[in-house]
């Protein structure tokens, strides 16, 4: 083409056309996107795990070496879309995962140490086990999930297995030789919907806990180890979740400098922070400032008290939905002050379950008989999630697995500144604003 065809060309370019793509384009905040909802897929680090003497449930938090995000591998490393989780809402228009999310992080994340939780990484895993149950037990589960029916359900959880995806979302089943075939309806729903893999076992050979181990490692980049339930079998109900995105304006690593981080009791820590200028949406709520920074992939939430107030109080008065979701938030440029952090946490037990009413699931009267078929005496014998969270300046890296062990009754087994130098809630979120981890930092150092 000669010069004179580009420029007739041109000239038969629409002028209102030319005139929209001049306008300068300003993101709509995400807290908009979301509504009344205002869901994360969040990472919950609590500074606020800790257990009731007697409560059943147990949390090991633990400090593991950062995996740092750098130039190099941040291209290659992170995918450039992710797939898209279109959760059911409730008659008030709200995200049902999210609302689980909620219910379940107030109880999970109270406390006065660092701790992390994925709520999509034991609903999936849940919904694996209430795809299989009847009855009562089914009712139970389907309740505390936010559904009406199994097809909802199933709908719901659809997983559609794609290669190097940004949020990488897995299931599977180990099966026992001794527990015999799965049900055909059964093994079709979860290979269809939840996109799992069926694995038939012996769980006395160690070569299984070894194959399981591999499993979870590749589906989470190696970030969380597998630690084998004990004992393990007849059946166990595995989910992985890992995300993984860049900050939309990565931090200057020459930027990043040792500073003062008060903890809840007033002790003072020397620890390194991230510090930049950059865009983001900002909230002034009641007693507290809420912070949104934005990835390339959904984004991070930062939830800071007001100074001299607790963390502790101001969760246990507003709750996980009110400090995400209340108020609208305005795009502004922030100076912001971030500490590095980077760790790994675990939880385990079923009393949350009879805590929120799925209490016959973890009995010996549970009706899984969807599952093989035949009432086969399966029950929710143990639950745990292992977490894995750093936090740098190109971006957030996390993962997940949940496990759910099942047991037979009668079974003998083998511009604004946004300082974050004191304990503070954060979560991250995709693009559609799921939760998929939620999290409180009350020591940056683990």
């Amino acid at each position: 083409m000669n010069r004179k065809d580009l420029w007739d060309a041109l000239d038969q370019i629409d002028d209102d056309l030319l005139a929209e793509a001049s306008r300068p384009r300003r993101k709509r905040p995400a807290w908009r996107r979301w509504g009344a909802l205002a869901a994360c897929f969040v990472l919950v680090v609590t500074g606020i795990w800790t257990w009731e003497r007697g409560r059943g449930e147990t949390n090991q938090a633990s400090d593991s070496a950062p995996y740092a995000i750098t130039a190099e591998n941040v291209e290659r490393d992170i995918p450039e879309t992710a797939p898209e989780i279109m959760p059911e809402k409730t008659e008030e228009g709200e995200n049902v995962m999210n609302q689980f999310a909620y219910q379940t992080g107030q109880y999970l994340l109270e406390g006065t140490e660092n701790g992390l939780y994925s709520p999509i990484s034991l609903y999936y895993a849940l919904g694996m086990a209430a795809a299989g149950a009847a009855g009562d037990t089914q009712a139970q589960l389907l309740e505390l999930l936010g559904m009406d029916s199994v097809d909802t359900l199933l709908q719901q959880c659809q997983v559609t297995p794609q290669e190097q995806e940004q949020l990488q979302i897995a299931n599977s089943i180990w099966v026992d030789d001794t527990l015999g075939a799965l049900s055909e309806t059964y093994t079709q729903q979860v290979e269809s919907s939840f996109g799992a893999t069926v694995f038939s076992v012996d769980f006395r050979l160690p070569e299984t806990a070894e194959q399981m181990r591999r499993w979870v490692a590749e589906q989470t980049a190696g970030l969380v180890e597998y630690t084998p339930s004990d004992p393990s079998g007849p059946l166990n109900l595995l989910n992985t979740v890992y995300f993984k995105s860049q900050w939309q304006a990565p931090f200057s690593e020459a930027n990043t400098q040792e500073d003062v981080f008060t903890l809840s009791d007033g002790q003072e820590i020397r620890h390194e922070f991230m510090n930049g200028d950059l865009e983001g949406v900002l909230y002034q709520g009641d007693g507290y400032r809420r912070g949104e920074l934005p990835l390339e992939n959904g984004s991070m939430v930062f939830i800071l008290p007001e100074e001299g107030g607790s963390l502790q109080s101001l969760l246990a008065e507003k709750g996980w939905q009110s400090l995400l979701c209340e108020g609208e938030g305005e795009t502004a440029r922030i100076q912001w002050h971030i500490p590095k952090f980077g760790w790994e946490d675990s939880w385990q037990g079923t009393d949350l379950l009879r805590k929120l009413g799925a209490d016959l699931v973890v009995t010996s009267g549970a009706d899984f008989s969807g599952i093989t078929g035949e009432d086969s005496g399966l029950y929710i014998s143990d639950i745990t999630q292992k977490t894995h969270i750093e936090v740098d300046e190109y971006g957030v890296e996390a993962a997940a697995y949940t496990e759910i062990a099942m047991k037979m009754s009668a079974y003998v087994p083998a511009e604004e500144s946004m300082d974050l130098n004191r304990p503070f809630l954060y979560a991250i979120c995709d693009e559609a604003g799921n939760i998929l981890f939620m999290g409180v930092c009350a020591n940056p150092e683990g």
